[in-house]
């Protein structure tokens, strides 16, 4: 982990006496190193834009890597910089609905019902006359 710490208006990086080194190409020539700061005045001052490729010499890698601007830690000095958004939580998709019966109709059959409903007016007949006539007997 760095340590990051102000000296002679150069940052600078504990654990080493290494400046902070970025060189950056432009039309085939390179230019650096520079400090952040200075990195950051030369963008402020539109010499230097997103389009622009920079290296940090600093940068702990055995392979020798170019970003644009845009895509390197110089990014937040850039005047249409836009911070990153943090990507929304993944989620679990929702579970897949069970696939439910579909509901069945009962296909109704008159002939089938006709003499259990005739069986029912009857009976219900009958205890209307049997009740009637025990109150007329009283």
């Amino acid at each position: 982990m760095y340590n990051f710490r102000w000296k002679a208006s150069i940052l600078s990086v504990s654990g080493g006496d290494r400046m902070a080194a970025w060189h950056y190409t432009r039309e085939g020539e390179l230019f650096g190193p520079y400090s952040e700061e200075a990195m950051a005045e030369q963008i402020k001052n539109g010499e230097i834009d997103s389009e622009t490729l920079v290296r940090d010499a600093d940068r702990e890698s055995d392979v020798e890597e170019w970003f644009y601007v845009r895509d390197s830690a110089l990014a937040p000095y850039l005047p249409d910089y836009v911070p990153p958004v943090d990507p929304p939580e993944e989620t679990a998709p929702a579970p897949e609905p069970e696939s439910k019966p579909k509901p069945v109709r009962a296909k109704f059959q008159v002939k089938k019902l006709l003499p259990v409903a005739v069986i029912l007016v009857v009976f219900i007949i009958g205890i209307i006359v049997g009740v009637g006539s025990s109150m007329l007997t009283r």
